[in-house]
């Protein structure tokens, strides 16, 4: 990281016709974590990657203390277009998140348009908790409804991450 900026890149080879070579990269200002920079801010491209070309761009920042916990907000904006169909399209995602001591809640909307998965615009409606047991672990739950045109589902997780 060089004055908060940050630049990654990944490089795929081709293994079959679906999954084709390609590669992205991302640049990005700021602090996912909040700790050096109340902010985080992303913009990634994506060219062949799967078979998909993509444009994203990412804004994260806390947004107020309340009640000794960081309440947080998120939007990311993507256009993707399929290389190999005639398929494209646009997603948006916002959430937010509240942080208190080994607690965090968080809410998620999102909209996808492109049908690269499915014939229809969909919208993910989503709710968690995790709780950060110890630094490398972290337990989680979540509920989540998918809408499309035609049908609908819902789906519930609990997991937990361990960070090595």
């Amino acid at each position: 990281m060089i004055n908060g900026f940050q630049w990654s890149a990944t490089y795929q080879t081709g293994v079959s016709d679906e999954i084709a070579g390609g590669y992205d990269w991302t640049l990005s200002y700021g602090d996912a974590s909040f700790k050096n920079y109340p902010y985080y801010i992303a913009y990634s491209q994506t060219h062949e990657l799967n078979n998909l070309d993509a444009q994203r761009v990412l804004i994260n920042g806390k947004i107020a203390e309340l009640n000794n916990g960081k309440l947080s907000a998120g939007l990311l904006l993507q256009r993707t277009e399929h290389v190999t169909r005639n398929v494209e399209g646009d997603a948006i995602m916002a959430q937010l998140a509240y942080q208190l001591e080994a607690m965090t809640y968080k809410l998620q909307w999102q909209r996808d348009d492109s049908k690269l998965r499915h014939p229809e615009t969909g919208t993910l409606v989503s709710a968690g908790l995790d709780f950060a047991w110890s630094k490398e672990l972290t337990v989680y739950t979540m509920i989540s409804a998918l809408d499309f045109e035609s049908e609908n589902d819902s789906s519930a997780a609990l997991g937990f991450k361990y960070h090595f």
